[in-house]
């Protein structure tokens, strides 16, 4: 299971004890922490956390995973709370995948205007041919709307 480690001067990082060789952050997203280098990624993904506090921009459809994780069955949880309300906008947090049958996706939506948070947990088969993603859509005025997007994602198979 990975940890979190803060650090007052930048982002957070995720560390899995004994496994990480260097931890990879996302400097396209501010204060994203999004995948690691392992020595095996099977151990990988047994748990990866990805933490995105406040978030106001759309985030572009981004890799859950740092390399394409083995077919099998997954578990996604994620949270996705409104921070700071203000503006009109609505921002649709998803997750993608791609299975035997193609590709799909779940997603949580969440008006910007107003606190309040959609928690979802879900079971994903994929083929082994292409990576988990998430991504962020916001239509509206944002305005200084905040959110934060919590993701798990773990192997069950």
């Amino acid at each position: 299971m990975p940890a979190i480690r803060k650090s007052p001067s930048g982002p957070p990082e995720v560390i899995i004890p004994e496994t990480a060789n260097q931890v990879i952050n996302d400097s396209s997203v501010p204060g994203a922490t999004v995948g690691l280098a392992l020595d095996n990624l099977q151990e990988a993904i047994a748990g990866i956390l990805i933490e995105l506090p406040n978030q106001n921009a759309v985030i572009p459809e981004t890799n859950i995973f740092p390399s394409v994780p083995p077919a099998g069955l997954y578990a996604i949880d994620t949270y996705f709370q409104v921070t700071t309300a203000s503006g009109t906008a609505s921002a649709t947090a998803r997750i993608s995948w791609v299975d035997e049958a193609g590709a799909t996706n779940f997603s949580s939506t969440m008006f910007l205007g107003q606190l309040g948070r959609a928690r979802s947990m879900q079971l994903v088969r994929t083929d082994g041919l292409s990576n988990i993603t998430y991504q962020v859509l916001i239509s509206g005025n944002v305005l200084l709307s905040k959110y934060h997007l919590s993701i798990h994602a773990q192997a069950l198979t």
